[in-house]
């Protein structure tokens, strides 16, 4: 494993090679906005703008692109903006769907490929940037906010989903089957590295609350809502309530339980006041 690659280099080789099987096992909606899994829409929580009709839009990390597609469909004009060749095509195929089903026009929404740490943000041009779970994947999450934050105009929102830091660590068999987690040192970066059988290979960073706050705050923007989401409680596959869920998988399903105890996401919205 090369661990000088750049978060482009790595990103790029490992979505590419999963995509296809990701896609395929994880049910990722179009019509609602998606922050984490089994956890309620954007929607649901309050999070989106109040009207979306003209706002320009900026997906960073998109993946396939759902979560702009959603804001499309409501009128937005969206880049969505990824580093793999791989999800960016099934996003030109679901927008494809929606074009031809006439519930967005042909210009609602641009694709482009790009790894996030260098990736140019035109100043004063956004209404609305959000990303979903993408920063914990990159080298310089903090530089990126600050370019989110010269990107957004005046009033402008950022909303951010990363992967909560106590999600991430191990988990920890207690007494009568309870589960928690064992905690070695909060205030150390925990990274999670995932390795393929081909070589290709990715790391994820979960950092303390209080670090990723600080990104944003230092990067100029308020933050005015912070959430770690519940999930929908007691759900198993066949359950009428997925259909108001916007992420979700089977492998996801089988660790409802935990996720009723320990927040997989954190939720930050923040505003650009001047």
């Amino acid at each position: 494993m090369n661990n000088h690659l750049s978060s482009t280099s790595r990103n790029e080789a490992y979505w590419d090679e999963i995509t296809d099987v990701y896609q395929e096992a994880t049910q990722i909606s179009t019509e609602r906005f998606h922050l984490g899994p089994l956890i309620p829409s954007a929607e649901s929580l309050q999070l989106l703008p109040d009207s979306l009709s003209g706002l320009r839009c900026l997906e960073l990390g998109c993946g396939a692109a759902q979560n702009s597609l959603v804001l499309s469909k409501a009128g937005a004009q969206c880049t969505a903006v990824d580093v793999s060749p791989k999800q960016l095509e099934i996003g030109r195929t679901l927008l494809a769907a929606e074009i031809e089903a006439q519930t967005v026009t042909s210009d609602s929404l641009r694709l482009l490929q790009a790894g996030l740490d260098d990736f140019p943000i035109e100043p004063e041009s956004w209404d609305f940037i959000h990303s979903t779970y993408a920063l914990p994947f990159i080298d310089n999450p903090a530089a990126l906010l600050k370019r989110v934050a010269d990107g957004l105009v005046s009033g402008g929102t950022c909303l951010l989903s990363v992967g909560h830091p106590l999600f991430a660590m191990e988990p920890l068999e207690l007494e009568e089957g309870e589960q928690g987690v064992f905690v070695p040192d909060y205030f150390e970066p925990y990274r999670d590295t995932r390795a393929l059988d081909s070589g290709a290979w990715t790391r994820a960073e979960y950092l303390p609350v209080e670090t990723v706050c600080r990104w944003v705050t230092d990067a100029g923007l308020c933050i005015d809502r912070l959430l770690e989401p519940r999930p929908v409680p007691d759900l198993d596959v066949g359950d009428p309530r997925l259909a108001e869920i916007p992420y979700w998988s089977e492998d996801w399903l089988e660790q409802a339980d935990r996720l009723e105890k320990i927040p997989v996401v954190l939720v930050i919205r923040a505003r650009k006041l001047i």
